[in-house]
């Protein structure tokens, strides 16, 4: 058996701003899109099987804390800020001399969570409702199934 964490931490601020410079941006303000933390706990446990063959079962927990979508002060797109994100992904393989099959199941649990929130404050909220999207949503990426077979010469 193998167990990993993995771990970053971004401290990714504004230490300076360009004379005359617009965009809502203040020194200290975090960068859109940075997460302070992002973290990955992973076990591997690996194991054999008759006619020769080895399997492996993995697991994995992933995390990324908050973040915001634009800075603070921008009068051009609304702040947001969105939540953590916290996925569990499972894999399973088997090897046999030069052939691998692996089987991997990312977001176990069809968590959908907002990555993206873009709300542009130049299109008039009348207009922006009447066509129906007053924001642009991205989400993440729901329960994924995949399967590879690789073989090395």
């Amino acid at each position: 058996m193998k167990l990993a964490l993995d771990g970053a931490y971004t401290d990714a601020v504004i230490t300076s701003l360009v004379p005359g410079a617009t965009g809502g941006a203040e020194v200290g303000d975090a960068l859109p899109f940075s997460s302070r933390w992002a973290v990955t706990a992973k076990s591997d446990y690996y194991f054999n099987l008759p006619a020769e063959i080895d399997g492996n079962l993995d697991a994995s927990l992933r995390y990324k804390s908050s973040f915001s979508t634009t800075f603070p002060g921008d009068t051009g797109t609304r702040f947001y800020s969105l939540s953590p994100e916290t996925f569990i992904d499972l894999r399973a393989g088997a090897s046999q001399e030069n052939y691998t099959l692996n089987f991997q199941i990312l977001n176990l649990f069809d968590e959908r969570k907002l990555s993206s929130v873009s709300e542009d404050l130049a299109v008039p909220k009348a207009t922006a409702d009447a066509l129906g999207q007053p924001a642009f949503l991205t989400y993440t990426a729901g329960r994924t199934f995949g399967l590879s077979l690789s073989a090395q010469f």
